[in-house]
């Protein structure tokens, strides 16, 4: 189980169906499913705190920036996004669960 500190938020931007089809749950207290497209919809029924530590995931590190930029306009001030590495380089190597993972603090270029 995820546990960088008790109040973090955990957000995969995947649609539920890539989520239901992919598998890759992250086992974490605060773990939210949010697509993409819902987020700025969505993210203060969630996370009302704008200084709550988020993180912000998906499978191939692709809408995640995305989503980390959407939330930082929004005034969420502590944003990172967790990245998997794949241990051997291959999109193969993500599927069968090889891979490493690292959080990255993200910020945009006026901060």
């Amino acid at each position: 189980m995820l546990k960088p500190r008790a109040k973090t938020v955990v957000i995969d931007v995947r649609n539920p169906q890539e989520l239901n089809l992919q598998g890759g749950y992250i086992r974490a207290e605060n773990f939210y499913n949010i697509p993409r497209g819902q987020l700025e919809l969505e993210i203060a029924t969630h996370v009302p705190g704008k200084d709550t530590p988020i993180v912000v995931y998906d499978d191939f590190n692709q809408r995640s920036p995305l989503a980390a930029d959407a939330l930082m306009k929004l005034g969420y001030s502590n944003v990172k996004i967790m990245q998997t590495v794949s241990t051997s380089g291959s999109r193969q190597a993500c599927r069968l669960n090889i891979l490493t993972w690292r959080l990255i603090p993200f910020c945009t270029a006026s901060r």
